[in-house]
């Protein structure tokens, strides 16, 4: 009798074994096609909602902050790691801690503050401030850049200059040094791409010899307007022999809304039409 006893109770363990499956089956188990409704009452003592695995959570823990983290799933500048679908709307002040940045697009264009108290904005092309008006309490400080081509010294090879070079720059021909003719190339304008482009070129330097100093223009279907007169496609602005001092400034503006040229108006000096 007590042999057939330990036969069946030994069974029975062997059936509960094989049914058993780790990790235990969960106490609270809902379908995916249902829902939970607390009726309004709070859930306490959360530690953390953990997501598809350890790594990406909402950590509650025992202090004032909420943590957020991801595993890093996304994908830099295009799929998020933190996804907030439809409009998010904050009514609270945000900080951003430790110069940390705020990226849009890419690597290149972003917005952060660092120790000195300035808030940089950086972008590959430009910034636009589409308003009506801008209203400023302080000192506005608007300057020239600078910019001298490193090669000027090579003045068999034009110096082609592109857009952002041509975004309010002051151009010298500093370190002019050789014996030949220097050629500055306006970048093509002939595109929404060159709206807003304004350049001013001036003579710091003179050659020892007559060699003369030419602007011309990227393409053939980029005009140029000297002094209110229409160059013509592809033709170049020129000063002969210039003494240190003459200077010319050009900027672009369209006439259809659509296709834009170069209007270039003389400072200082004698700039003539060259033609081609």
């Amino acid at each position: 009798m007590l042999k057939k006893l330990l036969i069946v109770i030994c069974l029975s363990f062997m059936l509960v074994s094989s049914a058993y499956t780790y990790p235990p089956v969960p106490m609270f188990q809902w379908d995916a096609a249902l829902y939970t409704d607390f009726e309004d009452n709070n859930l306490t003592s959360l530690d953390r909602l953990e997501g598809v695995d350890a790594g990406t959570f909402i950590d509650l823990g025992s202090t004032a902050q909420i943590i957020f983290s991801s595993d890093g799933g996304g994908s830099p500048y295009s799929t998020p790691d933190l996804d907030f679908t439809g409009a998010s709307y904050f009514d609270d002040d945000m900080g951003i801690l430790g110069g940390a940045r705020i990226y849009f697009r890419d690597s290149g264009v972003f917005i952060e503050s660092q120790s000195d108290g300035y808030i940089d904005v950086d972008a590959d092309v430009g910034i636009r401030l589409n308003t009506l008006a801008i209203t400023t309490e302080g000192t506005l400080q608007n300057r020239f850049k600078t910019l001298y081509p490193a090669t000027l010294a090579d003045t068999a090879t034009p110096h082609v200059l592109t857009a952002l070079e041509c975004s309010d720059t002051l151009i010298t021909n500093q370190g002019w040094a050789s014996a030949a003719d220097i050629t500055f190339v306006l970048p093509e304008a002939d595109t929404s791409a060159g709206d807003g482009l304004k350049v001013k070129f001036l003579i710091v330097v003179t050659s020892d010899t007559t060699e003369d100093i030419y602007i011309d223009t990227e393409g053939s279907t980029t005009n140029i307007y000297l002094n209110g007169v229409a160059v013509g496609d592809g033709q170049r602005v020129w000063s002969q022999e210039p003494a240190i001092g003459e200077s010319i400034s050009c900027h672009t503006a369209t006439q259809d809304g659509t296709t834009y040229d170069w209007y270039c108006d003389s400072i200082n000096g004698v700039w003539l039409d060259k033609g081609s």
